[in-house]
């Protein structure tokens, strides 16, 4: 966030470990505490940082093997002569019963399964139905998914962009640590601040300011 500069994990390190007072910590546990943050932070937010959007090709009838950093699903659209449709997320025995007996329509739902084989293929998939035919596309909106820092030169988009999140949080865990309750409520409460600061800017990135409808 502005006005604080972190490029990666070896910065944040440092500024946990003065913030905090305590450079009698070792590396590896500030290490912890930091990603422990950037945990936090990506469950309870959406940020239009690590949103993405890519073109999926079917490996199956109505299967698409899921990107490696897929971390949860933001919208799918099929496109059908030319007009793309959003895809309803289902149930994926519903999606398996519709494309059993409904051969002849556009696709209508879609589900997520994880761990799985559709031979000769194996992992997460994105399946669609009514299926399609092997080689077909969607347009697939997703979270990234982050990797653990580990590294000193590791970075990711909450360290540079929600810096200030991640350092509060950081904090919090720092000081629970040091069973210090009174400044772990305080820093967990500065931490859920800046986290509505994100979520409200991407909001309005996401949504480009218009105000939101209730459709009944």
């Amino acid at each position: 966030m502005a006005g604080l500069s972190v490029a990666n994990l070896s910065e944040m390190r440092d500024k946990v470990k003065s913030w905090g007072d305590r450079e009698d910590l070792s590396d590896g546990l500030i290490d912890d505490f930091i990603n422990i943050a950037v945990q936090r932070a990506v469950r309870k937010t959406e940020a239009s940082g690590l949103l993405t959007t890519v073109t999926l090709t079917s490996v199956l009838d109505g299967v698409f093997q899921l990107p490696s950093d897929y971390g949860r699903t933001e919208a799918v659209e099929y496109t059908y002569q030319t007009t793309k449709y959003p895809l309803e997320r289902a149930d994926p025995t519903l999606v398996n019963l519709v494309s059993s007996v409904d051969t002849a329509n556009a696709p209508s739902y879609f589900s997520t399964v994880f761990d799985t084989e559709f031979t000769p293929y194996s992992g997460d998939f994105l399946q669609i139905g009514p299926a399609t035919a092997a080689g077909d596309t969607v347009s697939f909106s997703y979270y990234r998914e982050l990797q653990t820092l580990s590294n000193d030169t590791d970075t990711n988009w909450y360290i540079t962009d929600g810096t200030t999140a991640v350092l509060y949080a950081s904090l919090k865990e720092l000081s629970v640590y040091v069973s210090d309750d009174e400044a772990a409520a305080s820093w967990d409460t500065q931490f859920m601040n800046a986290l509505a600061e994100i979520q409200d800017n991407s909001d309005k990135e996401k949504w480009g300011g218009s105000p939101l409808s209730i459709k009944l």
